[in-house]
């Protein structure tokens, strides 16, 4: 489902007038088979976000070769895109100014998704983590635990193959970690 080989990315950087060469990622090779579960875990800075974001088609890799769900990283990102659901660490991808419902209206389209179709999906998501009664509240009105079911609504719209997740429960109460971890997936 997951493949990498010799993945590395390394941005450039520029510290007292110096330009550097910073690696985040340096020849990672994994493989990840259909129905595993695997979790990225390390320090601040070991790579995690920029892995998960090379396997959303967000970040370009500087070397190596990485394919989603059989479709190439950096040639096929349309086909990565349409197998993958990715929960992001922030919130500044959503529209703070639109409802719930509206949000995912915007991002559904984007994903290719019909409008009969999406009205489906949105109730079904929605209904899914728990923000059904939410759906017209506008974003910014919204508590730190809603924008992060949310966010996991927004990776479920298209039915993914796979999820991406970068620290989907951080920020939010123990109770509502635990809710997340057990239900959505």
């Amino acid at each position: 489902m997951i493949q990498l080989n010799r993945l590395t990315k390394v941005y450039p950087a520029t510290v007292n007038k110096n330009r550097l060469k910073m690696r985040a990622l340096d020849s990672v090779d994994l493989e990840i088979n259909p129905g595993e579960v695997v979790g990225l875990l390390g320090p601040n800075g070991a790579g995690k976000t920029t892995l998960i974001r090379i396997l959303a088609t967000l970040v370009l890799p500087t070397a190596g070769d990485a394919y989603v769900a059989g479709f190439d990283v950096v040639k096929q990102p349309r086909g990565v895109r349409s197998a993958v659901g990715l929960v992001a660490g922030g919130e500044r991808a959503f529209y703070w100014r639109l409802s719930l419902k509206n949000n995912l209206e915007f991002f559904g389209a984007l994903q290719g998704l019909g409008p009969h179709v999406l009205r489906d999906r949105i109730e079904e998501v929605l209904a899914r983590v728990g923000l059904q009664e939410g759906r017209n509240l506008k974003f910014m009105k919204c508590s730190t635990g809603m924008r992060k079911k949310l966010n996991i609504a927004r990776a479920l719209l298209n039915d993914p193959l796979v999820y991406l997740m970068d620290e989907p429960t951080s920020g939010i109460d123990p109770l509502s970690a635990k809710d997340i971890r057990n239900s959505y997936f």
